[in-house]
Protein backbone atom coordinates (compact mmCIF):
# COMPACT_ATOMS: atom_id res chain seq x y z
CA UNK A 1 0.00 0.00 0.00
CA UNK A 2 1.64 3.64 -0.66
CA UNK A 3 1.60 6.38 1.53
CA UNK A 4 -1.11 7.81 -0.64
CA UNK A 5 -3.79 4.63 -0.76
CA UNK A 6 -2.37 4.65 3.62
CA UNK A 7 -3.80 8.23 4.22
CA UNK A 8 -7.45 7.56 1.76
CA UNK A 9 -7.81 4.07 4.11
CA UNK A 10 -7.14 6.68 7.32
CA UNK A 11 -9.63 9.09 6.24
CA UNK A 12 -11.98 6.86 5.06
CA UNK A 13 -12.09 4.94 9.14
CA UNK A 14 -12.43 9.00 10.33
CA UNK A 15 -15.43 9.86 7.94
CA UNK A 16 -17.04 6.38 8.51
CA UNK A 17 -16.65 7.07 12.22
CA UNK A 18 -18.59 10.67 11.69
CA UNK A 19 -21.49 8.93 9.82
CA UNK A 20 -21.87 6.81 12.51
CA UNK A 21 -22.43 9.77 14.59
CA UNK A 22 -24.45 12.05 12.28
CA UNK A 23 -26.24 9.67 9.77
CA UNK A 24 -27.96 12.59 8.45
CA UNK A 25 -25.79 14.49 7.32
CA UNK A 26 -24.97 14.27 3.68
CA UNK A 27 -21.65 15.74 3.62
CA UNK A 28 -20.22 12.75 4.94
CA UNK A 29 -21.46 10.20 3.16
CA UNK A 30 -20.54 12.36 -0.02
CA UNK A 31 -16.58 12.52 1.41
CA UNK A 32 -16.84 8.73 2.15
CA UNK A 33 -17.65 8.10 -1.49
CA UNK A 34 -15.29 10.50 -2.36
CA UNK A 35 -12.61 8.33 -1.10
CA UNK A 36 -13.92 5.48 -2.28
CA UNK A 37 -13.55 7.29 -5.67
CA UNK A 38 -9.81 7.85 -4.94
CA UNK A 39 -9.15 4.58 -4.05
CA UNK A 40 -10.77 3.04 -7.29
CA UNK A 41 -13.57 1.54 -5.16
CA UNK A 42 -16.03 3.14 -8.03
CA UNK A 43 -19.02 0.17 -6.78
CA UNK A 44 -19.08 1.17 -3.45
CA UNK A 45 -18.62 5.09 -3.90
CA UNK A 46 -22.07 5.11 -6.17
CA UNK A 47 -23.55 3.42 -2.92
CA UNK A 48 -22.26 6.63 -0.99
CA UNK A 49 -22.93 9.09 -3.75
CA UNK A 50 -26.34 7.38 -3.71
CA UNK A 51 -27.25 7.58 -0.19
CA UNK A 52 -25.95 10.97 -0.11
CA UNK A 53 -28.01 12.10 -2.47
CA UNK A 54 -31.17 10.64 -1.18
CA UNK A 55 -30.45 12.99 2.12
CA UNK A 56 -31.52 16.41 -0.28
CA UNK A 57 -34.34 16.85 -1.46
CA UNK A 58 -32.60 18.78 -4.51
CA UNK A 59 -29.35 17.01 -4.64
CA UNK A 60 -26.42 19.23 -6.18
CA UNK A 61 -24.61 18.25 -9.00
CA UNK A 62 -21.66 17.23 -7.85
CA UNK A 63 -22.80 14.10 -6.61
CA UNK A 64 -24.04 13.59 -10.14
CA UNK A 65 -20.52 14.41 -11.57
CA UNK A 66 -18.82 12.34 -9.17
CA UNK A 67 -21.15 9.12 -9.57
CA UNK A 68 -21.25 9.14 -13.31
CA UNK A 69 -17.33 9.28 -13.05
CA UNK A 70 -17.39 6.62 -11.11
CA UNK A 71 -19.63 4.54 -13.88
CA UNK A 72 -17.50 5.80 -16.59
CA UNK A 73 -14.61 3.84 -14.60
CA UNK A 74 -16.71 0.73 -14.51
CA UNK A 75 -17.39 0.36 -18.12
CA UNK A 76 -21.26 1.40 -17.62
CA UNK A 77 -21.69 4.29 -20.16
CA UNK A 78 -25.02 3.97 -20.56
CA UNK A 79 -25.32 4.94 -16.34
CA UNK A 80 -22.44 7.14 -17.02
CA UNK A 81 -24.43 9.57 -19.87
CA UNK A 82 -27.46 9.26 -17.49
CA UNK A 83 -25.41 11.09 -14.79
CA UNK A 84 -23.86 13.66 -16.93
CA UNK A 85 -27.29 14.68 -18.55
CA UNK A 86 -28.37 15.24 -14.80
CA UNK A 87 -25.95 17.57 -14.21
CA UNK A 88 -25.96 19.30 -17.68
CA UNK A 89 -29.82 19.57 -16.81
CA UNK A 90 -28.28 21.71 -13.83
CA UNK A 91 -25.57 23.45 -14.97
CA UNK A 92 -25.37 23.91 -18.65
CA UNK A 93 -22.66 25.37 -18.92
CA UNK A 94 -19.92 22.68 -17.49
CA UNK A 95 -17.79 22.31 -20.93
CA UNK A 96 -15.63 19.30 -19.07
CA UNK A 97 -18.88 17.46 -18.29
CA UNK A 98 -20.40 17.62 -21.85
CA UNK A 99 -16.55 16.63 -22.96
CA UNK A 100 -16.96 13.45 -20.42
CA UNK A 101 -20.55 12.74 -21.71
CA UNK A 102 -18.97 13.08 -25.42
CA UNK A 103 -16.39 10.07 -24.07
CA UNK A 104 -18.56 7.79 -22.61
CA UNK A 105 -21.13 8.44 -25.97
CA UNK A 106 -17.81 7.23 -28.11
CA UNK A 107 -17.22 4.25 -26.00
CA UNK A 108 -20.92 3.13 -26.54
CA UNK A 109 -20.41 3.69 -30.32
CA UNK A 110 -22.68 6.78 -30.55
CA UNK A 111 -20.09 8.47 -32.28
CA UNK A 112 -22.43 11.57 -33.80
CA UNK A 113 -23.88 12.22 -30.28
CA UNK A 114 -19.87 11.91 -29.06
CA UNK A 115 -19.23 14.74 -31.97
CA UNK A 116 -22.07 16.83 -30.31
CA UNK A 117 -20.97 17.23 -27.20
CA UNK A 118 -17.45 17.58 -27.84
CA UNK A 119 -18.82 20.35 -30.31
CA UNK A 120 -20.78 22.02 -27.17
CA UNK A 121 -17.39 21.41 -24.99
CA UNK A 122 -15.42 23.50 -27.70
CA UNK A 123 -17.75 26.48 -28.12
CA UNK A 124 -18.14 26.94 -23.98
CA UNK A 125 -14.13 26.06 -23.53
CA UNK A 126 -12.69 27.13 -27.32
CA UNK A 127 -8.66 26.79 -25.63
CA UNK A 128 -8.88 23.02 -24.59
CA UNK A 129 -6.91 20.94 -26.57
CA UNK A 130 -8.36 17.78 -25.35
CA UNK A 131 -11.81 18.86 -26.41
CA UNK A 132 -10.44 18.84 -30.01
CA UNK A 133 -8.27 15.61 -30.44
CA UNK A 134 -11.14 13.83 -29.03
CA UNK A 135 -12.75 15.42 -31.48
CA UNK A 136 -11.17 14.56 -34.42
CA UNK A 137 -10.34 11.30 -33.18
CA UNK A 138 -14.04 10.70 -33.58
CA UNK A 139 -14.35 12.20 -36.95
CA UNK A 140 -11.15 10.93 -38.35
CA UNK A 141 -11.15 7.16 -36.96
CA UNK A 142 -14.86 6.18 -36.53
CA UNK A 143 -17.19 8.20 -38.37
CA UNK A 144 -13.99 8.47 -41.26
CA UNK A 145 -14.40 12.07 -42.13
CA UNK A 146 -10.74 12.61 -42.49
CA UNK A 147 -11.08 16.46 -43.17
CA UNK A 148 -12.76 16.97 -39.93
CA UNK A 149 -10.28 14.85 -38.26
CA UNK A 150 -7.42 16.60 -39.70
CA UNK A 151 -8.77 20.12 -38.96
CA UNK A 152 -9.58 19.10 -35.33
CA UNK A 153 -5.59 17.69 -35.36
CA UNK A 154 -4.27 20.83 -36.68
CA UNK A 155 -6.38 23.13 -33.97
CA UNK A 156 -5.56 20.61 -30.92
CA UNK A 157 -1.64 21.17 -31.77
CA UNK A 158 -2.41 25.03 -32.72
CA UNK A 159 -3.08 25.54 -28.59
CA UNK A 160 -0.75 22.89 -27.45
CA UNK A 161 2.23 21.40 -29.12
CA UNK A 162 3.27 19.07 -26.73
CA UNK A 163 0.20 16.56 -26.26
CA UNK A 164 1.94 13.51 -27.98
CA UNK A 165 -1.59 11.57 -29.03
CA UNK A 166 -2.51 14.34 -31.17
CA UNK A 167 0.53 14.13 -33.37
CA UNK A 168 0.23 10.13 -33.13
CA UNK A 169 -3.36 10.65 -34.74
CA UNK A 170 -2.66 13.45 -37.15
CA UNK A 171 0.44 11.31 -38.18
CA UNK A 172 -1.56 7.94 -38.91
CA UNK A 173 -4.11 10.16 -41.06
CA UNK A 174 -1.09 11.59 -43.15
CA UNK A 175 0.11 7.98 -43.97
CA UNK A 176 -3.13 5.62 -44.56
CA UNK A 177 -5.03 8.18 -45.79
CA UNK A 178 -2.97 10.77 -47.03
CA UNK A 179 -0.51 8.85 -48.76
CA UNK A 180 2.37 11.62 -46.88
CA UNK A 181 5.32 9.45 -45.92
CA UNK A 182 7.24 12.81 -45.06
CA UNK A 183 4.50 14.53 -43.01
CA UNK A 184 3.75 11.31 -40.97
CA UNK A 185 7.20 10.44 -39.98
CA UNK A 186 7.44 13.97 -39.09
CA UNK A 187 4.84 13.71 -36.66
CA UNK A 188 5.57 10.31 -35.24
CA UNK A 189 9.36 11.65 -34.75
CA UNK A 190 7.21 14.36 -32.43
CA UNK A 191 6.19 12.19 -30.15
CA UNK A 192 9.69 10.24 -29.69
CA UNK A 193 10.54 13.73 -28.49
CA UNK A 194 7.53 14.53 -26.42
CA UNK A 195 6.77 11.10 -24.71
CA UNK A 196 10.15 10.23 -23.23
CA UNK A 197 8.80 9.28 -19.18
CA UNK A 198 6.88 5.83 -18.18
CA UNK A 199 3.56 6.81 -17.17
CA UNK A 200 0.87 5.08 -15.57
CA UNK A 201 -1.21 5.98 -18.82
CA UNK A 202 -1.50 8.17 -21.96
CA UNK A 203 1.63 6.58 -23.08
CA UNK A 204 1.94 5.89 -26.69
CA UNK A 205 5.74 6.11 -28.06
CA UNK A 206 5.70 2.44 -28.51
CA UNK A 207 3.25 3.52 -31.10
CA UNK A 208 5.05 6.15 -32.85
CA UNK A 209 8.08 3.28 -32.70
CA UNK A 210 6.08 0.86 -34.44
CA UNK A 211 4.97 3.38 -37.03
CA UNK A 212 8.46 4.24 -37.82
CA UNK A 213 8.99 0.45 -38.60
CA UNK A 214 11.12 -0.04 -35.08
CA UNK A 215 9.18 -3.10 -33.51
CA UNK A 216 12.02 -4.21 -31.35
CA UNK A 217 11.84 -1.05 -29.43
CA UNK A 218 8.44 -0.56 -29.88
CA UNK A 219 7.76 -3.47 -27.47
CA UNK A 220 11.15 -2.88 -25.10
CA UNK A 221 9.34 0.63 -24.17
CA UNK A 222 5.74 -1.43 -24.09
CA UNK A 223 7.37 -3.77 -21.52
CA UNK A 224 8.87 -1.20 -19.44
CA UNK A 225 5.61 0.59 -19.11
CA UNK A 226 3.68 -2.85 -18.11
CA UNK A 227 6.75 -3.39 -15.73
CA UNK A 228 5.60 -0.67 -13.80
CA UNK A 229 2.33 0.23 -14.26
CA UNK A 230 0.57 -3.38 -14.98
CA UNK A 231 -3.00 -1.92 -15.52
CA UNK A 232 -5.76 -2.92 -17.51
CA UNK A 233 -5.47 0.21 -20.15
CA UNK A 234 -1.75 -0.40 -20.37
CA UNK A 235 -2.12 -4.26 -21.07
CA UNK A 236 -4.98 -2.66 -23.54
CA UNK A 237 -2.33 -1.17 -24.88
CA UNK A 238 0.02 -3.59 -25.62
CA UNK A 239 -3.22 -5.65 -27.25
CA UNK A 240 -3.22 -3.16 -29.82
CA UNK A 241 0.24 -2.55 -30.15
CA UNK A 242 0.58 -6.41 -31.04
CA UNK A 243 -2.47 -6.36 -33.16
CA UNK A 244 -0.88 -3.99 -34.99
CA UNK A 245 2.13 -6.26 -35.76
CA UNK A 246 0.19 -8.71 -36.52
CA UNK A 247 0.90 -11.40 -33.77
CA UNK A 248 -2.15 -12.91 -32.62
CA UNK A 249 -0.74 -15.11 -29.45
CA UNK A 250 0.61 -11.56 -28.12
CA UNK A 251 -2.93 -10.23 -28.64
CA UNK A 252 -5.02 -12.85 -26.96
CA UNK A 253 -2.42 -13.21 -24.29
CA UNK A 254 -2.59 -9.48 -23.38
CA UNK A 255 -6.24 -8.90 -23.84
CA UNK A 256 -6.98 -11.31 -21.86
CA UNK A 257 -4.78 -9.63 -19.17
CA UNK A 258 -6.72 -6.60 -19.76
CA UNK A 259 -9.99 -8.23 -18.83
CA UNK A 260 -8.76 -9.54 -15.88
CA UNK A 261 -7.38 -6.08 -14.60
CA UNK A 262 -10.78 -4.46 -15.30
CA UNK A 263 -11.02 -3.82 -18.46
CA UNK A 264 -14.65 -3.21 -19.81
CA UNK A 265 -15.25 -1.03 -23.06
CA UNK A 266 -16.38 -4.19 -25.01
CA UNK A 267 -18.17 -1.45 -27.84
CA UNK A 268 -14.70 0.32 -28.23
CA UNK A 269 -13.04 -3.10 -29.02
CA UNK A 270 -15.45 -3.42 -31.73
CA UNK A 271 -14.70 -0.17 -33.33
CA UNK A 272 -11.14 0.10 -32.64
CA UNK A 273 -9.08 0.11 -36.09
CA UNK A 274 -5.45 -0.81 -34.29
CA UNK A 275 -7.56 -4.34 -34.09
CA UNK A 276 -8.31 -4.78 -37.56
CA UNK A 277 -5.74 -7.55 -38.30
CA UNK A 278 -7.44 -9.89 -35.48
CA UNK A 279 -11.01 -8.84 -35.24
CA UNK A 280 -12.25 -11.73 -36.84
CA UNK A 281 -10.12 -14.78 -35.53
CA UNK A 282 -11.87 -17.11 -33.89
CA UNK A 283 -10.04 -16.99 -30.70
CA UNK A 284 -10.68 -13.27 -30.19
CA UNK A 285 -13.70 -13.18 -31.12
CA UNK A 286 -14.65 -16.21 -28.51
CA UNK A 287 -11.99 -14.20 -25.57
CA UNK A 288 -14.35 -11.30 -26.28
CA UNK A 289 -17.65 -13.11 -25.99
CA UNK A 290 -16.58 -14.94 -22.75
CA UNK A 291 -15.62 -11.40 -21.37
CA UNK A 292 -18.57 -9.61 -22.42
CA UNK A 293 -20.67 -12.26 -20.75
CA UNK A 294 -18.73 -11.43 -17.52
CA UNK A 295 -18.67 -8.02 -17.51
CA UNK A 296 -22.83 -7.72 -18.76
CA UNK A 297 -23.15 -10.04 -15.63
CA UNK A 298 -21.13 -8.09 -13.19
CA UNK A 299 -22.70 -4.72 -14.71
CA UNK A 300 -25.96 -5.73 -13.68
CA UNK A 301 -25.43 -6.74 -10.29
CA UNK A 302 -23.46 -3.55 -9.94
CA UNK A 303 -26.77 -1.06 -11.20
CA UNK A 304 -28.61 0.44 -8.41
CA UNK A 305 -32.52 -0.74 -7.58
CA UNK A 306 -34.76 1.42 -8.44
CA UNK A 307 -35.25 1.85 -4.71
CA UNK A 308 -31.95 4.00 -4.20
CA UNK A 309 -32.02 3.76 -0.67
CA UNK A 310 -28.51 2.72 0.90
CA UNK A 311 -29.66 -0.88 1.71
CA UNK A 312 -31.32 -1.40 -1.81
CA UNK A 313 -28.12 -0.51 -3.51
CA UNK A 314 -25.84 -2.64 -0.96
CA UNK A 315 -28.02 -5.34 -2.32
CA UNK A 316 -27.62 -4.99 -5.67
CA UNK A 317 -23.42 -4.74 -5.42
CA UNK A 318 -21.50 -7.89 -5.97
CA UNK A 319 -20.23 -9.30 -2.24
CA UNK A 320 -21.07 -12.05 0.12
CA UNK A 321 -22.40 -11.97 3.44
CA UNK A 322 -20.65 -13.33 6.62
CA UNK A 323 -22.47 -13.24 10.05
CA UNK A 324 -19.26 -13.18 12.63
CA UNK A 325 -20.45 -13.22 16.46
CA UNK A 326 -18.95 -10.75 18.78
CA UNK A 327 -19.59 -10.17 22.50
CA UNK A 328 -20.32 -6.69 23.98
CA UNK A 329 -18.23 -5.26 26.76
CA UNK A 330 -20.88 -3.00 27.39
CA UNK A 331 -18.83 -0.26 26.53
CA UNK A 332 -19.47 0.02 23.05
CA UNK A 333 -16.61 -2.33 22.44
CA UNK A 334 -17.11 -6.13 21.33
CA UNK A 335 -14.80 -9.14 21.17
CA UNK A 336 -14.02 -11.78 18.13
CA UNK A 337 -12.89 -14.92 18.97
CA UNK A 338 -9.92 -15.75 16.26
CA UNK A 339 -7.23 -18.42 15.69
CA UNK A 340 -3.57 -16.93 14.99
CA UNK A 341 -1.93 -19.63 14.02
CA UNK A 342 -4.16 -22.04 15.57
CA UNK A 343 -3.78 -20.55 19.20
CA UNK A 344 -7.29 -19.64 19.73
CA UNK A 345 -7.17 -15.66 21.11
CA UNK A 346 -10.06 -12.83 21.70
CA UNK A 347 -9.27 -9.76 20.35
CA UNK A 348 -11.03 -6.41 20.55
CA UNK A 349 -13.21 -5.13 17.28
CA UNK A 350 -12.15 -1.60 16.43
CA UNK A 351 -13.93 -0.39 13.38
CA UNK A 352 -11.35 2.35 12.60
CA UNK A 353 -7.97 0.26 13.07
CA UNK A 354 -6.51 -0.76 9.90
CA UNK A 355 -4.08 -3.49 11.16
CA UNK A 356 -4.32 -6.35 13.47
CA UNK A 357 -2.43 -5.96 16.51
CA UNK A 358 -1.32 -7.98 19.62
CA UNK A 359 0.04 -7.41 23.14
CA UNK A 360 4.38 -8.01 23.83
CA UNK A 361 3.06 -10.59 26.39
CA UNK A 362 0.86 -12.73 23.39
CA UNK A 363 4.10 -12.56 21.36
CA UNK A 364 5.93 -14.02 24.07
CA UNK A 365 4.02 -16.79 25.03
CA UNK A 366 3.62 -17.54 21.21
CA UNK A 367 7.24 -17.93 20.56
CA UNK A 368 7.74 -19.62 23.77
CA UNK A 369 4.84 -22.06 22.61
CA UNK A 370 6.11 -22.38 18.54
CA UNK A 371 2.81 -20.40 17.58
CA UNK A 372 5.53 -18.04 16.15
CA UNK A 373 9.29 -18.61 15.20
CA UNK A 374 11.94 -15.89 15.02
CA UNK A 375 11.87 -16.10 10.96
CA UNK A 376 8.31 -14.06 11.74
CA UNK A 377 9.75 -11.03 13.13
CA UNK A 378 10.16 -8.82 10.08
CA UNK A 379 11.10 -5.29 11.79
CA UNK A 380 9.78 -2.36 13.21
CA UNK A 381 7.26 -0.15 11.50
CA UNK A 382 5.30 3.00 11.99
CA UNK A 383 1.70 2.44 13.00
CA UNK A 384 -0.61 5.56 13.55
CA UNK A 385 -3.71 5.47 16.10
CA UNK A 386 -6.88 7.32 16.01
CA UNK A 387 -5.84 10.49 17.22
CA UNK A 388 -2.96 10.75 14.53
CA UNK A 389 -0.05 9.94 17.09
CA UNK A 390 2.49 7.76 15.24
CA UNK A 391 4.47 4.92 16.87
CA UNK A 392 6.73 2.46 16.33
CA UNK A 393 5.96 -1.06 16.31
CA UNK A 394 7.08 -4.58 15.43
CA UNK A 395 5.54 -6.10 12.25
CA UNK A 396 5.22 -10.08 12.50
CA UNK A 397 3.38 -12.60 10.17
Amino acid sequence: MTYAEKNYDYALTQVIKKIHEDSDNYFWLFYKGVLQEKMADYAQAIVSFTAAAKQLDEPYEIIFEHKANCYRNLGMQELAIADYTVVLAKDSSSAYNFGYRGDSKRLLGDFAGSVADFTRAIELEPRETWFYYRRGWVNDEFLKNYTAGLRDYNKAIEINKEYPYTYLHRGRLYKIQMNDTAKANADFEMVLKLDTAVRDGGNCRHYALQELGRDAEATAWLNKILDKYPTDGNYYDATCLYALMNKPSEVLKHMTLAFENGYKDIVHISNDDDLDNVRNLPEFKALVAKWKLIIDAENERAKPAKDTTQATVEQALPKKSIVIPMISDKSGMYEVACKINDLPLRFCFDTGAYDISISQTEVEFMLKNKFLSKSDVKGNQSFTDATGKVSVGTKII
